[in-house]
């Protein structure tokens, strides 16, 4: 059955091919091939088209010769964006591979979100470049090679050069979440987080004695710490330490104003009432008057 349909498609295509006098059997044409669903037919059956120059989009007006260029434009892109984010190009035409593909990260998630029409295969190449910089993480031995890695300061800008980790932040823009989300990159973080604190959480005596220094004796040290400008006290250097006297100093601060707004309301009531006692006074001295 689907046979004999198919061989009645062709006959009625082949008739309506043949009849050249107007461009309304081309178009039926080009419907048959569309729902027998051959590309090469399609495509042979658009050039037929350009023998009516004056029908709207034929593919001899402008308006098809803009949109041609277009699609034509977007698929050279698509091929060169598609060679470049290969894992050979990457290993091997690039310095440094890891920045290579972080820049190329941001680039495809730009070409992700203008070109609608390859939106699912930018994609896919934007994954592809994120597993390839998990693999480069991946494949350091020891956590000395992991920090060696995310501290390289090419391509970084100047705000950035300073960071321990400029390459975090580089990644964080290209929304690399499989990489940042990796076991090394996270113990590389979390190392510079604690600092020389690498025994944080496992003595509670340790911990509550640091505690201690940094909530209680805040005010002492960080006026010992400015005044020396960091040469004696050496932990306001990790940034844990400097978490936890930032938020003492901040609740201190909330203590403080609470404090002033619930004693200072008798004050307030007090002075309120001797506002209106002077004004009663006065609007009777002036009645009387």
């Amino acid at each position: 059955m689907s046979l004999t349909k198919a061989q009645g498609h062709i006959r009625r295509l082949l008739a309506l091919l043949f009849n050249r006098k107007s461009v309304e059997p081309t178009k039926e044409a080009l419907l048959t091939a569309i729902c027998i669903g051959s590309r090469p037919l399609v495509e042979f059956i658009l050039s037929l088209f350009y023998e009516f120059p004056g029908e709207e989009r034929s593919g001899a007006c402008d308006l098809c010769g803009r949109s041609a260029r277009c699609l034509t434009n977007s698929v050279i892109l698509l091929d060169t964006y598609r060679a470049i984010s290969s894992a050979p190009f990457l290993w091997l035409a690039c310095s440094d591979p890891l920045l290579a593909a972080l820049n190329l990260a941001v680039d495809l998630e730009v070409c992700e979100e203008m070109e609608k029409e390859h939106k699912v295969a930018y994609g896919e190449l934007r994954r592809n470049v994120a597993e390839f910089a998990l693999r480069i993480v991946e494949q350091c031995w020891n956590m000395n090679e992991i920090d060696t890695l995310l501290s390289y300061k090419e391509g970084a800008t100047l705000a950035d050069d300073e960071l321990r980790f400029p390459r975090i932040t580089l990644a964080l823009q290209a929304h690399m979440k499989s990489f940042l989300a990796s076991i090394g990159v996270q113990t590389a973080m979390e190392g510079q987080w604690h600092g020389m604190w690498m025994s944080y959480g496992k003595s509670a005596c340790q911990d509550f004695s640091r505690h201690l220094r940094h909530i209680v004796f805040y005010p002492f040290l960080a006026t010992i710490h400015a005044f020396s400008a960091g040469k004696y006290i050496k932990t306001f250097k990790y940034p844990l330490a400097r978490y936890m006297s930032r938020l003492a100093s901040y609740i201190s601060f909330l203590i403080v104003l609470i404090c002033i707004r619930c004693f200072g309301r008798e004050g307030e009531q007090a002075s309120e009432r001797a506002l209106l006692d002077s004004g009663e006074f006065s609007f009777l001295k002036t009645a009387s008057l």
